[in-house]
C-alpha cells in the first residue's frame, strides 16, 4: 500500500473506510474463490 493511500483511509471517516475495504475485497475474494474453483 502506499503512503498515499494509507494516509487518505487514516483521515477518512470509519464507515467510509470500511466500506472502501469491503469494495476492495469483496472481488478480490471472489476471484481468488472462482480461481480456486477453477483450478481443481
Amino acid at each position: 500500500m502506499s503512503a498515499g493511500l494509507g494516509t487518505a483511509l487514516t483521515g477518512a471517516p470509519a464507515v467510509y473506510r470500511l466500506a472502501l475495504i469491503l469494495l476492495l475485497a469483496m472481488p478480490a475474494g471472489t476471484f481468488a474463490y472462482v480461481v480456486a474453483r477453477i483450478q481443481r
